[in-house]
């Protein structure tokens, strides 16, 4: 299952987030470095799969687009 998820993660870092950033227009990558998809993947191999993607969700809220406070 982890290692399903990591290729899932893996997939959306190296081909997803560059489609949507070309399809929407947008210049710039993360803001955080590493970024919010190698970050999460590091947290998923270090802590598993449930506190990894729960750390991994928290970073990505934190991003200013999405941001609450």
């Amino acid at each position: 299952m982890k290692k399903l998820l990591l290729m899932a993660l893996t997939i959306y870092k190296i081909i997803v987030s560059p489609l949507l950033h070309q399809l929407l227009g947008v210049s710039r990558g993360c803001r955080f470095n590493p970024s919010c998809s190698e970050y999460t993947i590091m947290m998923v191999e270090d802590h598993g799969i449930v506190k990894g993607m729960k750390r991994g969700l928290k970073r990505v809220l934190s991003c200013s687009q999405f941001s609450f406070a």
